[in-house]
């Protein structure tokens, strides 16, 4: 079955009960549909069903300038868009962002949005919940414009929330360097990331020939490095730091 539409729908399918719209192909291509251009829907169904039995595609979405699948549910324990595959290798639901032909492209594969609830969720029994992978960029990319762009919780008092293998590297306000000139003993360092509950961890590029401590934080602002004996060192002393909220 296959439907297309310049500025309307190309397919549409509704049903009460049973399926809206099914495609079934053993090598080949279920349900197909395109807009070419405008708002207009490829395939739309109340209820939506694709099956690929042999190696084609179950329900295949695709548009220039709009969504290729869109899928949305009004009940608290449905699904918008289901994706299950039986084998142990394959893939429920995949989103590629390469240019036809190519191998390449800069689209975004996956994205999920919500306005207050979860915009991409995944859930295991046994295995990763959710898996990001790249040869060369980022296997998972998190940001937020005013939020927790990344949060990792466990369960249990002893699990894991969040666990890297690896080189770890930290950039932002959060870590940095200051230094303590010759003859003193204490320099303001102005941050954003500090809190009234910070820990900050320090490390001297130096020997510090006293103790080191932090004092006078002002959320949001500055906080004061401390060491015990005035920097004898002619180039002061250099004391990186790591402020973990």
């Amino acid at each position: 079955m296959q439907g297309g539409a310049v500025g309307g729908a190309g397919v549409l399918g509704g049903s009460s009960t049973g399926v809206g719209v099914r495609g079934v192909s053993d090598n080949a291509i279920g349900v197909y549909g395109s807009v070419t251009s405008g708002p207009g829907v490829g395939v739309r169904g109340d209820a939506v069903t694709g099956a690929g039995t042999g190696t084609g595609t179950g329900v295949l979405g695709k548009s220039s300038v709009g969504i290729g699948v869109a899928g949305s549910t009004l009940g608290a324990s449905d699904h918008g868009v289901l994706g299950t595959s039986p084998s142990a290798g394959g893939i429920a639901v995949l989103g590629d962002a390469t240019f036809s032909g190519t191998g390449t492209g800069i689209g975004i594969g996956v994205q999920g949005h919500g306005d207050l609830g979860t915009g991409v969720a995944g859930s295991s029994t046994g295995g990763p919940g959710v898996s990001g992978e790249s040869g060369s960029g980022y296997g998972v990319d998190a940001f937020s414009s005013g939020g927790t762009a990344l949060h990792a919780k466990s369960g249990g008092s002893t699990g894991i929330a969040l666990f890297a293998e690896g080189l770890l590297k930290i950039a932002g306000t959060a870590i940095g360097q200051a230094t303590i000139p010759t003859n003193l003993q204490s320099v303001v360092v102005s941050t954003p990331a500090v809190t009234a509950n910070s820990h900050i961890l320090l490390t001297p590029l130096g020997n510090p020939r006293g103790a080191l401590w932090i004092s006078n934080i002002t959320p949001g602002g500055s906080f004061q490095l401390n060491v015990g004996v005035s920097v004898f060192s002619p180039g002061g002393l250099v004391v990186q730091y790591l402020i973990i909220n």
